[in-house]
């Protein structure tokens, strides 16, 4: 079974993507926040991890790299593999600095959601 957490604070944008993911990765399950802050909180309380953080760089209560740094620096949370996307930082300065601190992979909003489920399944089948 795959976990994802979802923190983003577009909820059009976090259905759409939980819808997609679940229709998609059979035993997939989807958590989400609309804040760091509960994304963090959330984390704190889960017995067992996600495989996959998606979050937003643009979040209202925390920048999304400072959470990327947050959960890179973790003992606990260091090995979760995270995706950024955003609407909003669009420039390959942002990909290189989300890539540079952990991230995985970046995509640009709107993009083809197929990628991002292909890319989900990619990195929790590389961790197999």
């Amino acid at each position: 079974m795959i976990k994802v957490l979802i923190v983003d604070d577009d909820k059009n944008f976090v259905d759409t993507l939980s819808d997609t993911l679940k229709e998609k990765i059979p035993g997939c399950e989807v958590e989400f926040s609309f804040t760091v802050k509960d994304a963090l909180n959330k984390l704190s309380l889960m017995e067992k991890i996600p495989d996959i953080i998606i979050s937003d760089v643009a979040i209202d209560d925390m920048s999304g790299i400072d959470f990327l740094k947050l959960i890179k620096s973790s003992k606990k949370l260091g090995n979760i593999d995270v995706i950024m996307v955003s609407a909003k930082y669009i420039e390959p300065i942002d990909r290189v600095e989300a890539l540079k601190n952990g991230a995985v992979a970046y995509f640009v909003k709107p993009f083809d959601i197929e990628k991002i489920v292909n890319e989900i399944k990619y990195y929790v089948q590389k961790k197999k």
